[in-house]
C-alpha cells in the first residue's frame, strides 16, 4: 500500500518540472504561474516536515496547482508539459489529501539542535526555520521590453571637438540609459553602502560561501594523485566536514545563499554544485534536499555538473534521499535517471535498499541506466541476472558494465566472454590478464607487441606470467614515454624489484591514466587553456615538466636485475610483486599507499573474484567507510 509521503513525493517531482519548464520559456508574462508553483512547494515542505498542519497545507497546495494547470491549460509547445506536470501533481495532491483524511498524521515541531561535529563522516544538521523555496528566475517584462539604443557618435573635426568628445560621450551614454536607470530600486536612506560590513546579512552570507568554497575546493578532489597515500585523503575529507559543519552553525539566514552559490556564479561551476548540493544533502527537512534536487535538474545538460551532483548524493546522509531518487528515477529525462539508479545501486551495494522488482526495472532501462543495476543484480544472485547479463554482453555500451558485474561473481563465465570479444574493447583486455591463463597470456604479449598501447603493456603485469618480462624490456625501448611508464609499471607489478628513479613527465600530463572507458564520440584532445585564452603572437610555452618517483624506465636497470634473479621465477605460476599470487597479495596491494585510484578497482576485481564473496569497495567513498570494507575483507580472506 502507497503512503502519503510516497505520493506527495510523485507530486513534488511534477511541481518542479512545471517550475523548471516555466522558467525556461522566455515568452509571455508567465510569473502569475510560477509564483503559485513556487508556493505550493513551500506548503509541500510545510506538510512533510510537519512546519503546518499536514492536510491543510497539502489542500493549499492542491488548490494552487488546479490554478496553474488551468493557467497555462491551452498552452502551445514547451509550455504543454508544464501544464501536463501540473495537473498530474493536482492529482497527486488530491490522492494525499485522501489518505490524510483517513489516517491523520500528528503534528511536529522542527527544532533545532546543537550543531556537533562531524566525525569522518558527514553528519545530519536540525535548524529550525520557514521552509527553503525556489528563487525565481524570470525576465521581468517590463524592464526585457526596454531597448537600449547605441549612441551616435559624431567624427570630431577639429581639436576643439576632440578635447569635448569624452563629455560628449558621456552625456549620450547616459541619455540613451535614462529609461532603465529610473526603474532600478532606489537605496535606501536609512542605510547606505558604508553600512553594509555591519549588516547580519552581509556577513552571514560571506561566511557562508567561504564555507562552501572550501567544500567545492576539497570535496571534488579528494582523489589522490599518483605517487599519494590514500588515507591521505582523510585530511581533505576533514576539512570538507568542518566546512558544513560551520556552514550549518551559521544558522537558517545561511540557508538562502545555498541556491544562489551556483546560480550566481560567472561560469559553469561543477565544484560549486558539489557544494551546494552536499551541504542541501547534510540538512535535514525536505525543503533543503528540495533546493539539491532543482539543482541537480539544471545540471542534466551538463556532464561535469552531473558528475558533481552524483558524488555529492553519494556522500549525503539525507533521510529522504532514497525516496527521492526512487522517484527521480523515473523522471522524463535519461540523464537524471542515470544520476537517480548510480547513486540508489552505490547505496545498495553497500547495505540492500532497492527491491528486485526495482533493479529489474532499471536494467530494462536504457543503457545509460541500466549499466548501473547490472552490479547489484549479480551480487544479489537475482534469478533473471544470467539472462540479463547475456542480453548486456551483446550491447556495445552496457558490455564493460557487465564484464565487471560478471567477473565480480563467476569470472571463469567472464573470461570467456572476454575472449570472445577480445579486440573490441582495451578494458576487456586488462579484465582478461586477470583472470585468464597462459595462453591468454600469450595472446595478451602478442598484441602488446604488435600494436603496443599503454593499457596492454599494464595488462602484462597483471596476467603475472613471466614470459613476458622479455616483452616488457622491448617496450621499454619505445619512443612514448607514457608507454615506457607503463611497461616499467607493469615489471615492478610482476617482479617487485624496486627499481625507482625520478620520471620527467610533460606538463598537463598524468602517468598513469585512469582506466579506459567506453568512447561514445570520437573527439580529439583539446588544448591547454593557456593556448585557447591567449594572443597567438604571445603564446606562452609548454611548461616546465613535472617530477615524479616511479619504477626505473630505462630496460639496462632491468635486464641486470632479471638475469640475476629470474632464475627464482617459476613458469607455471602467477606473481605479484615477486610472489605467487595470492589473494592475502591482492588484499596487501589494496591497503597498500602505492597503488593509483584505478589499479585499485582492478585489485577489488580480483578478490571479489577469487574469493566468489562480495563486500562492496568504492574508491570515491570516504576513508573511514573505504576502512570498513578493508576490515570486512581482511576477515574474509584470513
Amino acid at each position: 500500500m502507497e503512503t502519503w509521503l510516497e505520493e506527495i513525493e510523485r507530486a513534488h517531482a511534477d511541481i518542479q518540472v512545471a517550475l523548471f519548464v516555466i522558467e525556461q520559456h522566455a515568452e509571455g508574462d508567465l510569473s502569475g504561474a510560477a509564483t503559485a508553483l513556487v508556493a505550493a512547494l513551500g506548503r509541500v515542505y510545510d506538510a512533510v516536515d510537519g512546519r503546518a498542519d499536514a492536510l491543510s497545507s497539502v489542500k493549499v497546495a492542491e488548490n494552487a496547482m488546479a490554478v496553474v494547470a488551468e493557467s497555462v491549460d491551452d498552452a502551445e509547445g514547451a509550455l504543454r508539459a508544464a501544464a501536463e506536470a501540473s495537473r498530474r501533481a493536482a492529482e497527486h495532491l488530491n490522492k494525499v489529501s485522501e489518505l490524510l483524511a483517513r489516517a491523520p498524521v500528528p503534528a511536529r515541531r522542527m527544532t533545532s539542535e546543537p550543531v556537533m561535529a562531524s566525525l569522518d563522516r558527514p553528519r545530519l544538521h536540525r535548524i529550525a526555520r520557514a521552509s527553503l523555496v525556489p528563487r525565481l528566475r524570470l525576465a521581468d517584462p517590463a524592464q526585457a521590453a526596454i531597448e537600449i539604443a547605441a549612441p551616435v557618435i559624431e567624427r570630431p573635426r577639429s581639436f576643439e571637438e576632440l578635447d569635448q568628445l569624452g563629455t560628449n560621450i558621456a552625456a549620450k551614454v547616459r541619455a540613451s540609459l535614462e529609461p532603465v536607470l529610473t526603474k532600478l530600486p532606489k537605496p535606501s536612506a536609512a542605510q547606505d553602502s558604508s553600512d553594509k560590513t555591519h549588516d547580519d546579512h552581509f556577513f552571514i552570507g560571506k561566511w557562508a560561501r567561504e564555507c562552501l568554497e572550501e567544500i567545492g575546493m576539497t570535496g571534488l578532489h579528494r582523489r589522490p594523485l599518483l605517487g599519494d597515500d590514500w588515507r591521505g585523503m582523510l585530511a581533505f575529507e576533514r576539512r570538507m566536514l568542518s566546512a558544513a559543519d560551520a556552514f550549518a552553525s551559521l544558522g537558517a539566514p545561511a540557508l538562502s545563499h545555498l541556491e544562489a552559490f551556483v546560480l550566481d556564479a560567472p561560469v559553469v561551476d561543477p565544484t560549486r554544485m558539489f557544494s551546494a548540493v552536499f551541504v542541501a544533502g547534510c540538512l535535514d527537512g525536505r525543503d533543503a534536499l528540495g533546493i539539491a534536487e532543482r539543482l541537480a535538474r539544471d545540471a542534466a545538460a551538463n556532464e561535469d555538473l552531473l558528475a558533481a551532483v552524483t558524488s555529492a548524493f553519494k556522500l549525503a546522509p539525507h533521510p529522504s534521499l532514497p525516496l527521492a531518487l526512487r522517484t527521480l528515477a523515473h523522471d522524463s529525462d535519461p540523464a537524471l535517471r542515470a544520476l537517480a539508479v548510480e547513486v540508489l545501486a552505490h547505496r545498495d551495494l553497500h547495505e540492500r535498499t532497492l527491491s528486485d522488482e526495482e533493479l529489474m526495472a532499471f536494467a530494462a532501462d536504457r543503457p545509460e541506466v541500466a549499466c548501473h543495476a547490472l552490479l547489484p543484480l549479480t551480487v544479489r544472485n537475482h534469478p533473471e541476472a544470467d539472462a540479463t547479463l547475456t542480453r548486456a554482453l551483446g550491447s556495445p555500451r552496457l558490455r564493460e558494465s557487465a564484464w565487471t558485474a560478471l567477473f565480480s561473481k563467476a569470472p571463469a563465465r567472464a573470461t570467456a566472454a572476454l575472449r570472445a570479444q577480445l579486440g573490441e574493447s582495451e578494458r576487456a583486455e586488462l579484465f582478461l590478464a586477470l583472470a585468464g591463463d597462459s595462453d591468454d597470456a600469450k595472446r595478451l604479449r602478442e598484441r602488446a607487441l604488435r600494436e603496443p598501447t599503454p593499457w596492454r603493456a599494464e595488462a602484462l603485469g597483471w596476467a603475472g606470467r613471466i614470459e613476458s618480462i622479455p616483452a616488457l624490456l622491448e617496450l621499454l625501448a619505445h619512443a612514448d614515454l607514457e608507454l615506457r611508464v607503463s611497461a616499467a609499471r607493469a615489471l615492478d607489478r610482476l617482479t617487485g624489484a624496486a627499481l625507482v628513479a625520478a620520471i620527467a613527465i610533460p606538463p598537463e600530463r598524468t602517468v598513469p591514466r585512469e582506466l579506459p572507458e567506453p568512447a561514445m564520440v570520437a573527439e580529439e584532445a583539446p588544448a591547454p587553456l593557456a593556448q585557447l585564452t591567449s594572443d597567438p603572437r604571445f603564446a606562452p610555452s609548454e611548461g616546465s615538466p613535472d617530477m615524479i618517483e616511479g619504477p626505473v624506465t630505462e630496460p639496462e636497470p632491468w635486464r641486470a636485475w632479471w638475469r640475476e634473479h629470474g632464475s627464482r621465477f617459476d613458469r607455471n605460476r602467477r606473481y605479484r610483486r615477486g610472489a605467487p599470487h595470492a589473494l592475502a597479495a591482492c588484499l596487501a596491494e589494496l591497503d597498500g599507499p602505492d597503488a593509483t585510484p584505478a589499479e585499485r578497482q582492478l585489485l577489488h576485481l580480483e578478490l571479489a573474484g577469487g574469493s566468489r564473496r562480495y563486500v562492496h569497495f568504492d574508491v570515491d567513498d570516504l576513508v573511514v567507510v573505504q576502512e570498513d570494507a578493508l576490515a570486512k575483507w581482511r576477515a574474509l580472506v584470513s
